[in-house]
């Protein structure tokens, strides 16, 4: 019975953070851009061959936190941090990512990244949101000492 209290509670909690937590939609460009991002397709600006971390044979994955550094890994493994800057044109949808030492244009959504340096000749990248480490490695117990 104490258990299922337990379960009843979790669960409402969770709705509740849920209705009060905001809509990543609503959040600006800088604020959706903050998180981890998993590199999904590279496309050639002059060839137009497409690349994948199956065909290129490693993962890349992008870290953007809200103090303004990013972390660029290969495979998992740090390969470069840098500060990041979103600057606007002034129209709708553009915006300029500047992130070491490159400019994109970046449209990012609630659910994925489009990094495009076509306009100098360069790849366009998409990368789908991940979910945090931190959320993966709570356990029961964990949640259940909040509670305690």
């Amino acid at each position: 019975m104490r258990c299922r209290h337990a379960s009843i509670l979790v669960a409402s909690m969770a709705f509740l953070f849920l209705l009060a937590a905001p809509a990543l939609a609503d959040l600006t460009p800088a604020e959706q851009l903050v998180g981890a991002w998993e590199w999904v397709s590279s496309r050639d600006a002059w060839t137009g061959q497409v690349t994948t971390p199956a065909t290129a044979g490693y993962s890349m994955q992008l870290q953007f936190f809200a103090d303004g550094t990013a972390t660029w890994f290969r495979d998992r493994s740090s390969i470069r941090t840098s500060n990041w800057e979103f600057r606007t044109n002034g129209i709708d949808p553009f915006v300029f990512l500047y992130f070491g030492g490159a400019s994109y244009f970046c449209e990012v959504t609630p659910t994925s990244l489009q990094l495009d340096q076509t306009f100098v000749d360069g790849p366009l990248m998409i990368f789908a949101r991940r979910e945090p480490v931190a959320l993966e490695s709570m356990s029961w117990g964990g949640v259940k000492a909040l509670f305690d």
